[in-house]
């Protein structure tokens, strides 16, 4: 196979591993690492010291996110994740954080399925 110009063999590996792993995951997830999650409320409750917990639920994959607010709505610290089964990639893969050229590859993943699902047109 020809080299691409201007690629690297790692960065080559690594668009092969992303691909690999962007193919497994389910749709939903898929859509969600491509286009950021889809937050719905889910509950909030009031703390002893006049603040909030407020849980965020992603529509599509079922992730949420859990933020600590101040009395008058201003987030403390970072948020914290659960994310839903298979969001995350296998330890063996060590992905790590996805780049852009990462993200590109979740983009042509989230195309090439939507494109297996649909008929192609009638020919005119």
């Amino acid at each position: 196979m020809a080299r691409k110009p201007g690629r690297d063999e790692a960065r080559e590996e690594r668009e092969r591993v992303v691909g690999a792993w962007a193919r497994r995951l389910d749709v939903r997830v898929l859509h969600c690492r491509e286009l950021q999650h889809a937050w719905q409320p889910a509950h909030a409750q009031l703390c002893v010291d006049g603040g909030w917990e407020r849980v965020l639920a992603c529509s599509r994959c079922g992730s949420r996110k859990r933020q600590m607010l101040d009395s008058f709505g201003r987030l403390v610290g970072s948020p914290r994740y659960e994310y839903a089964e298979g969001y995350l990639p296998d330890r063996e893969e060590a992905l790590g954080r996805l780049d852009s050229d990462d993200r590109a590859a979740l983009r042509l993943a989230v195309i090439q399925r939507q494109n297996a699902r649909v008929p192609a047109a009638p020919a005119l």
